[in-house]
């Protein structure tokens, strides 16, 4: 007999990271199946869609690229003729950097549409894994898709405003990207459980961050180390991952209407 419990959580509990991730590891082996099947379903909607929108991306970066060198040829060419050599040269070194910017501008913004047109049915994927921890519908292969248009705008807009602000800060050194992803990491989870607006739902994650900067920091530690090893184990541990962050959601928020925010 299973000695897992699925039940509502009241929330307003800082865990201990490695508690949860037990907890977590034993809810899904308890009943393994509709995990599977959930992470079957993601994968046949979601991988043709990722090959689609990858090949837009490389699509706008070799564009970009391609069009500077030729647009830095003719300007050079131009400004040959009526400034000399040395200024041709010039122009055509800006014109390159100028394309290096540019493309650099253009993967950021793909790469943020692509999380957003993938972000409902990310989003109804965790509303799902959130109701079969606590013990309603189970998961199953529609699981991805069966609540994919609720609250459509908030779900894009969240994803949007965390995706720009990690891109960002990643073309910046990288660090400010971590630090924004970290700060951020509930953000998407307020919105698609509790169904708050983008930008609360960002400070609440932000208070929240600031309030417990140690569970927070062992527990994105400890999700980094965790992908690290799911990216071995097709479906189950992308599956896995996110029942971990959703179970960390509502540990910390309850699985109540209005968030439990406990700071």
């Amino acid at each position: 007999m299973s000695k897992v419990v699925r039940e509502p959580l009241p929330g307003g509990v800082v865990p201990d990271p490695i508690e949860l991730f037990k907890s977590t590891l034993e809810e899904l082996l308890d009943d393994v199946v509709p995990y599977l099947l959930a992470g079957v379903g993601q994968m046949v909607i979601v991988v043709p869609l990722v090959f689609v929108l990858i090949f837009f991306l490389y699509f706008v970066m070799f564009g970009t690229m391609f069009g500077g060198i030729f647009v830095g040829i003719a300007a050079a060419a131009v400004t040959g003729e009526v400034l000399g050599d040395d200024a041709a040269g010039l122009v055509f070194m800006l014109t390159y950097l100028g394309t290096w910017a540019v493309m650099l501008a253009a993967m950021v913004f793909v790469a943020v549409f692509i999380g957003a047109v993938l972000a409902p049915t990310q989003a109804s994927l965790v509303r799902r894994v959130a109701e079969h921890q606590r013990g309603g519908r189970k998961l199953d292969f529609t699981a991805c898709f069966s609540d994919a248009f609720l609250d459509l705008p908030s779900v894009v807009g969240v994803t949007l405003l965390v995706g720009t602000l990690f891109a960002v800060g990643m073309l910046l050194c990288y660090l400010p990207g971590l630090v924004a992803i970290v700060l951020l990491g509930f953000a998407s989870s307020l919105v698609v459980l509790h169904r708050m607006g983008p930008v609360h739902a960002a400070r609440t994650s932000v208070a929240h961050v600031m309030a417990n900067p140690g569970f927070h920091g062992m527990f994105g530690l400890l999700y980094f180390a965790t992908s690290m090893l799911a990216a071995y184990i097709p479906i189950i541990g992308t599956m896995f991952l996110m029942a971990l962050h959703v179970r960390a959601a509502r540990t910390l928020f309850g699985d109540g209407e209005e968030a439990v925010v406990v700071i």
